[in-house]
């Protein structure tokens, strides 16, 4: 899904005929450190017409994820909301890939990627009524320069338009 500043409306987000406002903001540091930062929001399945927070589960459960594209051409952490299948069922995913770099930014670095797929609570007092489930992670054996490279490299997500990590398939 590409997504824009401000509020995106996306029909059918869960696959139950509800309708989502991803919301998209910038949160600037003056630096290169600046960050998208998105909130996921359903309208409640009682049918009120109230929005809820759509939770991603982690180490910390979060109302929020970021991303940290740094200068662009070494993005360091890449989010993507996409559908897809998921044990053989239309899913919808949350998509990470995080470059694990040490000293330098722009050097080449192993990258994990995690994938989270949307999920209706049980009803546990604390959780969100909808939450991304991580489901899947591993750190990649190849080392890359952009985090939206490893995407598409890894997982075939296409490059966003304004792509502008190196040409190799790396993003180097």
């Amino acid at each position: 899904m590409r997504l824009h500043p401000g509020v995106n409306t996306v029909a059918d987000f869960a696959g139950d005929g509800r309708t989502a406002q991803i919301i998209e903001g910038w949160r600037d540091n003056g630096n290169a450190h600046g960050y998208h930062l998105y909130v996921v929001l359903l309208p409640t399945l009682s049918g009120a017409q109230d929005w809820n927070v759509v939770g991603v589960d982690g180490p910390h459960f979060g109302d929020t994820i970021t991303d940290a594209p740094h200068t662009g051409e070494d993005v360091v952490s890449s989010v993507v909301f996409a559908k897809g299948l998921f044990d053989g069922r239309q899913a919808t995913l949350l998509l990470t890939a995080t470059r694990q770099w040490k000293d330098s930014i722009p050097e080449p670095a192993r990258t994990q990627i995690q994938a989270y797929v949307l999920r209706r609570s049980d009803g546990d007092v604390g959780e969100t009524q909808d939450y991304f489930q991580p489901v899947a992670s591993y750190m990649t054996e190849t080392k890359y320069c952009n985090a939206d490279a490893a995407l598409n490299a890894e997982l075939g997500i296409p490059l966003p338009r304004n792509y502008a990590g190196g040409d190799a398939q790396t993003g180097c």
